[in-house]
């Protein structure tokens, strides 16, 4: 299997993209209660403004697109 991890900016957003080539998400996929890791990035997200998406399909690997504004990220320092 082979990751993409791609971090760009524009003007007003930070973007992040992460897409894989594995098995993909079965076609009636939902976010599941239980897990905790992707509820947790998505709850972080939004607690910045930001949006997730995620989105596969079985087969063609998934992809987390994250976009959170620049004006809500801080750099320590």
């Amino acid at each position: 299997m082979q990751v993409a991890v791609t971090l760009s900016a524009d003007d007003h957003d930070c973007h992040l993209r992460i897409h894989d080539d594995g098995v993909g998400l079965p076609k009636e996929w939902k976010l599941r209660p239980d897990a905790f890791g992707l509820r947790g990035v998505l709850e972080r997200i939004a607690q910045l403004g930001g949006n997730l998406f995620i989105k596969g399909k079985p087969g063609d690997g998934v992809t987390i697109a994250a976009k959170v504004p620049l004006s809500r990220i801080t750099v320590p320092g």
